[in-house]
């Protein structure tokens, strides 16, 4: 399956509910996202993957899940397509994505990244579980 293919895919997918015993988002994602990882231009998702997140900020769609696990076999690839999911949308899944890389990250990363944390606690339109979640990183990173 090409790139091409499955960004369409993950542009018109809309996640199963948690009540359909049928289908579940998780093993329709890693099925797909196995697909992605083959290909030599899978970074040309990345922008579908995290429209997905934003778009369905409610979604189970793992813990971490098929989605975060792809992005992070291309480490130095996708951060700043993840600031810039940030910056548009937070969801609970990008910010634990952002905390996971911090604790990954350099000492000057590790600041870089932190900032970029604490900034988005002065997003007005931040969730209270968002807004939660972030207080929690912040505090398990020592930064708080």
């Amino acid at each position: 399956m090409t790139t091409d293919e499955i960004k369409r895919i993950l542009q018109n997918f809309v996640p199963y509910g948690d009540d359909d015993l049928e289908n579940d988002n998780e093993s329709y994602l890693y099925d797909l996202t196995e697909k992605l990882q083959k290909n030599n231009d899978a970074e040309n998702a990345f922008d579908d993957i995290f429209r997905l997140l934003e778009n369905y900020p409610e979604a189970d769609f793992g813990s971490p899940g098929p989605l975060v696990h792809t992005l992070e076999l291309f480490r130095g690839k996708y951060e700043t397509r993840l600031l810039d999911s940030l910056s548009r949308k937070p969801t609970t899944l990008t910010v634990w994505m952002l905390n996971r890389i911090i604790n990954s990250a350099s000492s000057s990363e590790r600041e870089m990244y932190t900032g970029v944390m604490r900034d988005l606690l002065n997003d007005p339109q931040l969730k209270v579980n968002i807004h939660e979640a972030i207080i929690d990183f912040l505090k398990f990173q020592g930064a708080s």
